[in-house]
């Protein structure tokens, strides 16, 4: 059985954040399903759907 959570994001921006987060949900074995992601004054801002 997955579960499907919905996880927030936001910080400052920088090279490799998203492949970051994309290689630590894949550790635990977890899938991405969608995201929305923005770059908004220099930070970095995403909403994320993973299943665990």
């Amino acid at each position: 059985m997955s579960i499907s959570l919905v996880l927030t994001v936001n910080g400052p921006d920088r090279p490799g954040l998203v492949e970051a987060l994309s290689q630590t949900v894949a550790k635990h074995q977890g899938s991405w399903l969608e995201s929305r992601m923005a770059r908004l004054a220099g930070h970095f801002a995403g909403i994320l759907r993973v299943s665990v």
